[in-house]
């Protein structure tokens, strides 16, 4: 049987499989504290973003193991998923021994552990639905972890997570993208249109946040060290932290990283001349 241990803190969500070896941690984007970290990017470490719930989901898979053969897996997996939510739950995955170690198996794991914390879409939102995105799957895997999921130090050896609380979704319209929203946060001044349902235009003449927040420990965070992996991909289209052209990003999240390294619901930051937020305008009830 598939052994599992999750810690449960409180931003973040910590799953660790024994064989085959690896780490599953899901975290806010605005909280690095509880992200268990190395205090560098590892090349091996993949990295998913789950846009609508604002969160970010990282996978340490086993040492040695060829992570961009890995990430392509998960992908093949999770696509071939897609239009059969229920084989998304896997039983016999945690019921068979897993000891080759190999990437078809290994990502076969992975994409079932994933499934069962309701995190599907955000291994298929590269090139999915956006309004689909991060919206849990399969209706029972958002709330259900499998039984045999154990939680050191508990009397049963065995947990079930809580239910979520429901989160808010967003869905794009051409009404919309003709709205301009403004961002006026931490000194930051920006305007924004959402042009498509993955296309977040950031027009010329923006001012960005100029250092990022460090975490307590005074290190630079993983969702800051994101952040500045996107301003040096974009090096050349600002200077001295202004934008010199409009540059285009994939969601509000991203911009909110980019701008100002995030740390607050964009979604709200983001406000028409009326003072109404993109949230106000999009959310799905």
């Amino acid at each position: 049987m598939l052994s599992l241990t999750l810690e449960l803190g409180e931003s973040s969500t910590v799953v660790r499989c024994v064989s085959p070896s690896f780490t599953v941690t899901v975290s806010d984007y605005m909280h690095d504290d509880d992200v268990h970290d190395d205090g560098g990017a590892s090349a091996a470490r993949l990295l998913f973003r789950d846009e609508q719930h604002h969160r970010i989901i990282i996978v340490e898979p086993p040492q040695g193991l060829d992570s961009q053969k890995l990430r392509e897996r998960i992908a093949k997996i999770s696509h071939v998923m897609r239009d059969d939510r229920n084989s998304a739950r896997y039983s016999h995955v945690f019921e068979d021994e897993h000891d080759s170690g190999s990437v078809a198996d290994v990502g076969g794991v992975i994409v079932a552990v994933l499934s069962r914390l309701g995190l599907l879409d955000a291994l298929l939102c590269d090139d999915a639905d956006f309004a689909d995105c991060g919206n849990g799957g399969d209706s029972d895997s958002a709330t259900n972890v499998a039984d045999d999921i154990k939680v050191p130090g508990s009397a049963s050896n065995r947990v079930r997570r809580p239910a979520a609380p429901a989160k808010a979704r967003h869905r794009w319209s051409k009404e919309v993208s003709t709205i301009e929203f403004h961002v006026d946060y931490k000194g930051v001044r920006a305007t924004v249109r959402w042009l498509a349902r993955n296309q977040m235009l950031v027009l010329k003449g923006a001012t960005m946040l100029d250092r990022a927040p460090l975490n307590k420990d005074g290190s630079l965070g993983f969702s800051a060290r994101f952040a500045e992996q996107m301003r040096r991909e974009h090096a050349a289209e600002f200077k001295s932290f202004k934008t010199t052209t409009d540059i285009l990003l994939k969601s509000v999240n991203e911009v909110g990283l980019f701008l100002y390294f995030g740390g607050t619901n964009s979604w709200l930051v983001l406000k028409d001349d009326d003072g109404r937020s993109i949230h106000d305008w999009t959310v799905v009830s």
